[in-house]
């Protein structure tokens, strides 16, 4: 995956974009990457093949796939290989930059990764993780801010979310290949800064989200095989509960939404359903998005209403839909092929929206009024 980051974070250009002749709402501010969570959360890209062999390395990709494939690797991280190639090579050539000028800063700043998963609950500053100096740091950023404040340092700091009081940071710690083998783990630390401490470890652990106060319920999943289990706890002893279990496919992800009430998932991509569920009786109801192209990211719209869901056109174009659970829908944002958006975590007075996306400088957006 490639990563970077907008002029407010240390890299590349502060802009906002026009589409149709009207200029988008707001102010924009970068974080950049994608989703880093496990199985749950990833995201293959539908038309890659058919991007790939339009492109520049059209006449190496069968020849570059077949050895990969011979080594046994699976048919999907093949092509997802040549994939992070061409995009290497596309990040090079938007900088205009000649192979003979690559050298170990080139790399890590196009390594680098910047991902953002939360607001504060004031919706004044963005959570978000990043290996910007070589170890994962969770930064804390006013929107207004050029630069970010670090709470805390660690091995592999992903999925940073709020605690339902909003005075506590959770986020998840994965395996350290290089230490003493120990499962994924829940941390939490103060929002004002402190140490963090270990809340829970469990195996195959993913997506974690809490609902906002007055209710408590806080979620997570761990996925074995095509099973994914979801589960209750408690972010301040630890203790667990087993939610509810789903059969999933490839590229699943879920969303709980702010009051607690409702949970809504998206089972696989390529079936372009959601499924609502409510948390009090797991009741659940389909809403299928066809003739919308693969889903990506999910996420609940502040006033609990509606998600923000990311897809593309028939054409691969990305868009953000605004879905609610009566199956009413329609495109809230739409961007140009070259572009993925791949989720929109909005702020909690429902007044902007952090845009997770790809370009083709690698940027993210926060969109106000969106």
């Amino acid at each position: 995956m490639i990563f970077g980051a907008m002029r407010i974070l240390g890299y590349g250009e502060f802009y906002g974009g026009e589409r149709g002749g009207k200029t988008e709402a707001g102010k924009w501010f970068g974080i950049v990457g994608v989703r880093h969570a496990g199985e749950m959360d990833t995201f293959i890209d539908p038309n890659l093949l058919r991007r790939l062999r339009v492109g520049s390395l059209a006449a190496h990709l069968d020849a570059y796939l077949k050895p990969i494939q011979q080594e046994g690797f699976l048919p999907t991280s093949a092509p997802k290989q040549m994939y992070a190639i061409a995009r290497f090579s596309k990040w090079i050539s938007d900088r205009s930059l000649d192979v003979r000028q690559l050298d170990e800063a080139v790399i890590k700043r196009f390594l680098e990764r910047n991902v953002a998963y939360a607001w504060t609950s004031d919706s004044t500053a963005v959570l978000f993780v990043s290996n910007r100096n070589g170890t994962w740091k969770l930064f804390r950023q006013a929107i207004d801010q050029v630069m970010p404040e670090v709470l805390v340092e660690g091995r592999s700091i992903f999925l940073s979310r709020l605690s339902p009081d909003g005075n506590e940071i959770l986020y998840l710690t994965s395996h350290n290949s290089s230490g003493p083998a120990q499962p994924p783990g829940v941390m939490q630390v103060p929002l004002q800064g402190g140490s963090p401490r270990v809340v829970l470890q469990m195996p195959s652990m993913g997506n974690i989200q809490c609902a906002r106060s007055p209710s408590k319920l806080c979620l997570f999943h761990t996925r074995e095989g095509s099973t994914a289990r979801s589960f209750s706890f408690n972010p301040e002893v630890g203790t667990t509960q087993e939610f509810t279990a789903f059969h999933v496919l490839e590229g699943t992800d879920w969303s709980l939404s702010p009051d607690g009430s409702q949970l809504a998932l998206i089972l696989s991509r390529l079936e372009r359903k959601v499924t609502f569920m409510s948390v009090d009786d797991k009741s659940t109801r389909e809403v299928d998005l066809n003739p919308w192209g693969p889903l990506g990211g999910i996420d609940w719209a502040a006033d609990n209403k509606s998600l923000f869901v990311t897809s593309q056109t028939a054409k691969g174009e990305p868009v953000i839909l605004g879905v609610e659970p009566n199956g009413n829908h329609r495109v809230l944002l739409e961007g140009d092929s070259a572009t993925q958006y791949w989720w929109v975590i909005p702020s909690p007075d429902g007044r902007d929206g952090a845009l997770e996306a790809v370009t083709g400088k690698n940027n993210v957006w926060m969109i106000e009024n969106f």
